[in-house]
């Protein structure tokens, strides 16, 4: 039952009164856009205020029950009949309506009340009779309705077939995944701006328009989460490219990551769609023939050779070249404790394949690597150790397929720490490390030996001992019928004997579960020592699939500078704790896990917080586009990114400020709620060759990587920023083309040099006219800016809020 217009509730004809006079549309055109989001007033607002188009919204095209209002009460309305095919002949009209009662008061009256109920059985009834998958009784999505359902047999045969079929269907599902990956495109149900602006610091989520590149778009942006990649890279000089170059040469895929890592810095997009660097990259789409990590693991080596290809081709003659990726290591065989064979030729690589799932006590990532990279036999041990390391380390994870029995347990997950030290695994350290590996094998040999006497004391000949125990006393003491008093002290003693022994035996496995324990704690503190605590290496990234089809079963895990961790799905960006990003158990039931980790060297807060610099070319793109979007969202922010005339103002000389900036600042009002206060443009009345130290670094600073800030700085070709050498790192200097001191005949500020900030941060900018601006934080509520009077001519945004 449907009300006429006119004839609704009170509150949803103010609903809709409201909806139609702020989005200035007739009140019929709302009332079916309200209908189309079953009564969500923002989201049909938002579809109004995106002129989204009415046609094709009335009831005749779903293939599901129309909920509309009915005294503020929702009630299911069967679809109407099929109508042809062809809804474009001329032949074709509108159906028939049944008549509406003429009166808005609606009684039920008893056969009123019998029929409404016969009419819901035999929707139900036909609903039914129709075959459906899950809770949702509405027609299946044409891109799901070809996947089917089938039900797997337990595991029989050999373990080799085991692992191939396991290894077939874990493909089947990442391809499912990313065939499902374009679903997300099509939901036009958000707000377009809303869901297109970038919130606070929250990472850019990076997508490719070839859903078999999705797995190579993650990877992308676990790298730019890296803070030595996206210093090397704000730092490499910006090649030549003309048009005529070709796309997959080295320069132009150059040219397209600089300016990806541009943009995923300082654009205010929410997400951005990668058309060109993967395309230029030659980079193979997923078939399902690899698994993920490995197929992730090819992405990562072609973008650090083109990285390092680059950074070699701009190092100096005298200086060495710098290993981001690229670590250098060779074989080693002892012989007892003595160095048998070296072989002379060494290698280098850029991930570490790791292999995990088998053993239940190496299901670490420092235990799995130390089997890799080490194996031991009763003459000799062979040792695969780390020559020269690299800035950044990747791992690929790999899950070895374990038959489980029924009624087993699934997989134990992969665990692995925030932080790892490399130095165990360096030649420099092979003859410490390897006796205290020896050490750590004769301990877990203890600990072995120590639970199959557990398991001895708990299990015998498939039966619990101490289950048997309680059992029998239990009988003893309530079943058993005491004949006489002689029969009743004999049946007592058997029960303290059994009671004795069923203590001992408790008393035993508490001993053995306390040596076990101290065990444990002495291997973890086996290579706790300074002299293997030097190459500290902390976590960046995770990439994890959870073995499930659908887009959103392939994430990411990303740290950004203020060390949050946020968990990217598709083009949705969420934060998320510290503990979900070590614990999540996703995945471990189907084989799935993380399968690519990203580590880099050990950097202090100044160094991450260090302002990157970026081509002029690209931030003044990327600046013009977000004021596009930003004016198109809220008008009033033309005013902020327009600021008032008075700035631009004709040079003049003024007295000098008081050290002690006593002068109260001026005060103008934008009329939209927001304030801006400071002192005018000053310059001492005699020249002045000398900065401040302070102001002259700040002078140097550039972008930051978690907010926009366009310098107008020329590019920078000085040495790349590389902080993980345990150095200090540093942003590239200014060109050379800017004069070395402070011009006090400098022309006032041009308005539209000004830049604009959409990003709270605490870093600074500089321009072209030596004006530095602290970076102030956008909200919809129009925080208040001040230009700081304490730096005289050098003025600075600060946010008030």
């Amino acid at each position: 039952m449907t009300l006429a217009p006119g004839q609704e509730p009170e509150h949803v004809k103010e609903e809709l009164g409201l909806l139609a006079s702020f989005t200035s549309v007739d009140s019929e055109i709302a009332g079916q856009v309200l209908r189309k989001y079953n009564g969500d007033m923002e989201m049909a607002a938002d579809a109004l205020l995106a002129e989204e188009t009415t046609e094709g919204w009335n009831s005749w095209y779903r293939t599901y029950p129309e909920v509309m209002y009915l005294d503020g009460e929702l009630e299911p309305i069967p679809a109407p009949a099929a109508l042809p095919e062809d809804r474009n002949s001329p032949t074709w009209s509108l159906p028939e309506l049944a008549a509406l009662p003429s009166t808005s008061l609606i009684t039920l009256t008893t056969e009123d009340g019998l029929a409404i109920q016969l009419s819901m059985q035999e929707a139900s009834q036909q609903i039914q009779s129709q075959p459906h998958f899950g809770p949702r009784e509405r027609a299946l999505h044409p891109r799901t309705a070809d996947i089917k359902f089938e039900c797997t047999e337990p595991a029989t045969g050999s373990t080799a077939g085991t692992a191939a079929r396991d290894g077939h269907k874990s493909n089947e599902t990442i391809q499912a995944s990313l065939r499902d990956f374009e679903e997300d495109e099509d939901r036009a149900d958000v707000s377009p701006f809303k869901a297109t602006i970038r919130e606070g610091g929250r990472p850019i989520a990076l997508r490719t328009d070839n859903r078999p590149l999705a797995y190579a778009a993650l990877v992308v942006q676990a790298l730019y989460f890296v803070p030595q990649v996206r210093a090397t890279v704000s730092n490499l000089r910006l090649p030549k490219v003309d048009p005529e170059t070709a796309l997959d040469h080295p320069d132009r895929s150059m040219w397209n990551l600089i300016e990806l890592f541009t943009n995923m810095d300082l654009s205010q997009l929410s997400a951005i769609v990668d058309k060109e660097l993967l395309p230029s990259l030659e980079i193979p789409p997923f078939d399902g023939t690899k698994l993920l990590g490995e197929a992730s693991s090819t992405v990562v080596k072609s973008l650090a050779h083109l990285i390092e290809q680059h950074l070699k081709a701009q190092t100096g003659e005298n200086e060495e070249d710098d290993h981001l990726f690229s670590f250098i290591h060779g074989q080693v065989t002892l012989v007892g404790n003595h160095l048998s064979q070296r072989t002379n030729s060494t290698d280098s690589g850029m991930v570490v394949a790791v292999e995990f799932g088998q053993d239940p006590q190496h299901n670490d990532l420092n235990s799995c690597i130390s089997d890799t990279l080490t194996r031991y036999t009763s003459k000799a041990s062979y040792h695969d150790v780390i020559i020269k390391p690299s800035d950044v380390i990747i791992f690929e994870l790999k899950r070895l397929p374990v038959t489980l029995s029924n009624g087993s347990a699934s997989p134990d997950s992969f665990s692995y720490p925030k932080t790892i030290y490399l130095d165990q695994f360096l030649f420099d350290n092979l003859a410490l490390a390897n006796s205290r590996r020896k050490l750590q094998i004769e301990i877990l040999g203890e600990i072995e030996e120590l639970r199959a006497y557990e398991e001895s004391l708990t299990l015998s000949e498939g039966h619990d001992p101490l289950l048997n125990l309680r059992s029998t006393i239990h009988h003893y003491k309530n079943v058993v019928i005491h004949k006489d008093p002689v029969h009743k002290r004999t049946l007592q003693a058997i029960v303290d004997d059994l009671k004795d022994t069923m203590a001992d035996i408790q008393r035993e496995i508490e001993d053995v579960e306390r040596k076990i324990e101290t065990l444990q704690a002495e291997i973890a503190l086996l290579f706790d020592c300074p002299e293997l605590q030097v190459f500290r290496y902390d976590l960046r990234s995770v990439l994890m699939h959870t073995g499930l089809p659908g887009s959103k079963e392939m994430f990411s895990y990303v740290q950004d500078t203020e060390g949050t961790w946020w968990k990217t799905v598709g083009h949705e960006v969420t934060g998320v704790t510290e503990e979900t990003v070590f614990t999540d158990p996703d995945g471990s039931h189907l084989g799935a896990d993380p399968y690519m980790l990203f580590y880099s060297r050990y950097l202090s807060e100044e160094q991450i917080h260090e302002p990157l610099v970026w081509p002029t070319t690209f931030s003044k793109a990327v600046e013009k586009h977000n004021r596009s979007i930003l004016t198109a969202w809220r008008p009033e922010f033309e005013i902020l990114l327009h600021p008032t005339t008075f700035l631009s103002s004709p040079p003049r000389r003024l007295p000098a400020i008081p050290e002690d900036f006593s002068t109260p600042p001026l005060t103008a009002t934008t009329g939209i709620g927001s304030s801006w206060s400071g002192s005018p443009l000053l310059t001492p009345p005699e020249p002045s060759n000398a900065l401040p130290q302070e102001l002259g670094e700040e002078r140097s600073s550039g972008s930051s990587t978690d907010a926009f800030s366009l310098t107008s700085q020329s590019h920078s070709s000085s040495t790349p920023f590389h902080p993980g050498n345990s150095k200090p790192g540093s942003a590239a200097p200014a060109s050379a083309e800017e004069p070395d001191t402070y011009n006090p005949h400098m022309t006032a500020v041009d308005s539209d040099a000004i830049s604009f900030i959409s990003v709270a941060s605490s870093r600074t900018a500089s321009t072209d006219y030596g004006v530095h601006y602290r970076r102030w934080a956008l909200s919809q509520d129009m925080n208040s800016l001040e230009l700081d009077p304490s730096r005289g001519s050098w003025g600075s945004y600060q946010n008030h809020s």
